[in-house]
């Protein structure tokens, strides 16, 4: 199924030489004739594994609030061996199964906690609807392991109302920064932080200096820069990135540039290669909501165009201890 909901699979493709080849598509994890879908990554390396959290549901229950079997699971892809993991049901530790109806992670990509008190904990950003909110219901939250994927833990729900889609990286101090969808049309990205590695966030603030549709944006840190991949018209015209050098990105967005031309490009993810170049991973079509092909595209973070954009992410910020 093109749509989130169907008989959908999460499948995937390897490579081995920073994106020049990839291998032949595979499956990394289905649910029968339902749906398997909105996968999370999170590269482990210290573990030697890739962690994934996705959702089940059931096909048919739909894509909004009012779906009420989408749950979490978890599974770990062994990168020695090649394997995926048998996958396991979070929904129990990972959301409010009482109150809470509909669910998702990500999608997009997670972190891992490099160094200090909690170095090694995963974690991994989410959004879940309650009908006790009112209109339009969504609010995002934190997941997280302290053990490698085994056991979880959630944060609580973090304001405002209508964050969705969420994306996670950490600064230069160690403060995680969140990145949620916005709910209307050229609200602006909205961004929270964590001083606590994921376990209690601020409340998230809009940034009008990067409106555009509401859609998902992909996020990275890397080589001092905090990049940020997203669609910056309502048209879905084009994919944009946007970055900063300062290690709380108080002074501002300095460089943007156009990445991918339309007719239509959409959700997306960051990652960095080998030799210090960016990948990015993205979805595009013929026209909005008409996506048919999953596109690579790589380019140097150092090379992006200069273009200051005045926005103080000091009016958010949580600074760490």
């Amino acid at each position: 199924s093109a749509a989130d909901d169907g008989d959908i699979d999460i499948v995937y493709r390897t490579s081995t030489d920073g994106g020049a080849t990839w291998a032949a598509r595979a499956v990394a994890t289905t649910n029968s004739t339902n749906v398997a879908g909105n996968p999370i990554i999170i590269s482990d390396q210290a573990r030697g594994v890739i962690h994934m959290v996705f959702v089940r549901q059931t096909a048919g229950d739909g894509t909004g609030h009012g779906a009420t079997t989408r749950r979490p699971w978890y599974i770990a892809y062994t990168v020695s061996g090649g394997t995926w993991g048998t996958p396991v049901d979070i929904s129990a530790q990972a959301m409010d199964t009482a109150n809470w109806s509909w669910f998702a992670v990500g999608p997009g990509s997670g972190v891992v906690i490099p160094s200090g008190a909690n170095a090694g904990r995963i974690v991994a950003g989410a959004t879940h609807s309650r009908a006790s909110y009112g209109s339009p219901y969504y609010k995002s939250h934190a997941i997280y392991s302290d053990d490698g994927g085994v056991n979880w833990s959630r944060s609580l729900p973090i304001d405002p109302l209508g964050t969705n889609e969420t994306c996670i990286t950490y600064l230069e101090d160690g403060t995680l920064l969140m990145s949620c969808r916005p709910n209307a049309d050229n609200e602006g990205r909205l961004f929270a932080t964590s001083a606590d590695d994921g376990a209690t966030w601020t409340t998230a603030v809009a940034d009008t200096y990067l409106p555009g549709d509401p859609c998902q944006a992909g996020m990275l840190r890397t080589g001092g820069r905090t990049l940020l991949s997203y669609v910056p018209d309502s048209v879905r015209s084009c994919l944009s990135i946007v970055s900063s050098t300062s290690a709380d990105t108080a002074n501002g967005w300095d460089r943007r540039s156009r990445i991918v031309t339309g007719p239509a490009a959409a959700y997306s993810a960051l990652v960095r290669r080998a030799d210090g170049s960016i990948g990015c991973l993205y979805e595009r079509g013929a026209a909005v909501g008409s996506y048919t092909a999953v596109s690579w595209i790589t380019f140097d973070a150092e090379g992006l165009s200069a273009t200051v954009i005045p926005v103080f992410m000091n009016q958010y910020r949580q600074r760490r201890a």
